[in-house]
């Protein structure tokens, strides 16, 4: 699962502008362990758009930001993103309650490999209750397609599975957050010079 570093890496490194991590003395320079010209370099750099949906799409596990009448809240959500939109299906609790009355939302999802190799994009958007028909279909179509391709075993007829076809209001609410505004960094340590 942790694959998709190599590819974005290799596909998407030219066309990413290089930042560099920022000291408090010296916004913008690059900052190395030590002197040593071998030193390792630590590097910061922006996803472009490509990149930032190449990590939206690879991932499935990401969390939602919502808050109303004076509270926060965050929580983990199983998801699928398609065309600037996340889909997902959720079940009664405080999140619901604060999404109807707060649609505005953040979205975060990362990809880490290590605490000096990680991918992060935040997102903002609205939240969406899907009501018809047609919609519910489009958004379980989308989730099934992207999570069926990242699971391991069959829960497809398991009582587990959560994202049938059936209408059954226990079986949760189907939701799209129509993203407005995305952004994307990543961070490696460069080798050091051999």
């Amino acid at each position: 699962m942790f694959g998709c570093w190599a590819d974005c890496n290799k596909d998407l490194q030219p066309c990413m502008p290089e930042l560099r991590l920022a000291s408090l003395a010296d916004a913008g320079s690059r900052k190395t362990i030590s002197d040593n010209p071998k030193s390792i370099n630590i590097m910061l750099h922006e996803l472009n758009k490509a990149g930032i949906e190449h990590v939206l799409n690879d991932r499935i596990y990401g969390h939602i930001g919502c808050h109303s009448n004076g509270l926060t809240y965050v929580v983990p959500i199983c998801y699928a993103y398609e065309s600037e939109r996340i889909f997902g299906r959720t079940s009664e609790g405080l999140k619901l309650k604060i999404l109807r009355e707060n649609p505005t939302v953040c979205f975060q999802v990362e990809h880490v490999e290590s605490m000096l190799k990680w991918q992060s994009v935040i997102c903002w958007g609205e939240f969406k209750e899907l009501t018809s028909r047609e919609k519910q279909l489009q958004a379980i179509k989308v989730l099934q397609d992207r999570v069926l391709a990242s699971v391991e075993i069959n829960l497809e007829q398991s009582s587990y599975w959560p994202f049938d076809l059936s209408e059954n209001k226990e079986h949760g609410v189907l939701f799209c957050i129509e993203l407005k505004l995305m952004t994307g960094r990543y961070f490696f340590v460069e080798d050091p010079i051999k």
